[in-house]
């Protein structure tokens, strides 16, 4: 997988050793102030501090003191023995999420704008005739289609990146790889369709107009808060761990197991285990809510 939805750079510089002034071409001995004497009227504790700062050359630099400073020489030997260590491998559950969220938040945002939009077209229907109001939801789709699509195809690429980051694969065949095409989700209608619901119920009650915009109101705004990320979630989750798999296909690796996060329900519990990748029937998430990885080891 997908986000991001969907969050510094270390800057290295030319290591000096303490004390080592820059190259100057000039072999001569550097030139110390000369130390002035000080008048009579001068009190002791001034004379002392004065003395202290005219020895100070401000050129020399001092390394850090404690436990954690190292000299010149001790950091470069250091560097060198990390740069043969090879990387640690990152967390697969940290990788699909920091991959997928300014992915999902972009999409969140939208989903959201797309809720608006039919929740104020259905409250002026209702101000405007309550008994006439229609239910008819028009072209939903085109509200936020296009932005799912490109939610489940980054979530595809970012499993494939996935894959070849956690393998250590560095020459994966990418261009191998399809990327979907289409997506199935029901986002906005299923929204549409709570909200025509609430006003059905209310207008059975014989609520009257304020009443059943509130309904309506309250069905739009549990989606925004709640049920949009979740299923946004969902559909990134299901596409990254596609990508993983297709990534893998073109290695070496054979075999991925799922990994279950938290305790792990009954549901992730069955679908627990090691695979042959070719024999994955199902892929996380499992259900809603779903949190389990694909990793392999």
């Amino acid at each position: 997988m997908c986000s991001s939805d969907l969050e510094g750079t270390d800057v290295e510089g030319d290591l000096v050793a303490p004390g080592e002034d820059a190259a100057t071409g000039d072999d001569s001995e550097p030139i110390r102030p000369e130390i002035p004497v000080a008048s009579s009227s001068t009190r002791a504790g001034d004379e002392l501090g004065n003395l202290f700062d005219l020895l100070r050359d401000p050129s020399d630099s001092k390394p850090p003191t404690g436990s954690g400073a190292k000299s010149g020489d001790e950091v470069s030997e250091e560097t060198a023995v990390e740069d043969l260590i090879a990387p640690e491998r990152p967390d697969p559950i940290e990788l699909r999420d920091r991959s997928l969220l300014p992915v999902m938040n972009r999409a969140l945002r939208a989903v959201k704008r797309a809720l608006s939009e039919i929740q104020n077209g259905q409250m002026e229907q209702l101000k405007a005739d309550l008994d006439g109001f229609e239910s008819g939801s028009g072209p939903l789709g085109a509200l936020v289609d296009p932005e799912l699509l490109i939610l489940v195809r980054e979530a595809h690429v970012a499993g494939v990146e996935a894959a070849a980051n956690l393998g250590g694969v560095d020459d994966l065949d990418r261009s191998a790889i399809d990327r979907p095409t289409a997506v199935e989700a029901s986002f906005v209608q299923d929204a549409h369709a709570a909200g025509v619901e609430a006003i059905d119920v209310e207008k059975a009650a014989g609520s009257e107009v304020a009443e059943v915009t509130a309904a309506v109101s309250k069905v739009y705004r549990v989606w925004r808060a709640d049920e949009a990320e979740r299923r946004l979630r969902h559909l990134a989750y299901q596409h990254f761990h596609e990508g993983m798999v297709a990534g893998l296909s073109l290695t070496e690796i054979s075999e991925v197991s799922i990994e279950i996060t938290g305790a792990g329900c009954e549901i992730c519990t069955a679908a627990a285990g090691v695979f042959a990748i070719g024999s994955l029937d199902s892929l996380p998430p499992f259900h809603d809510d779903c949190r389990c990885v694909l990793t392999f080891e």
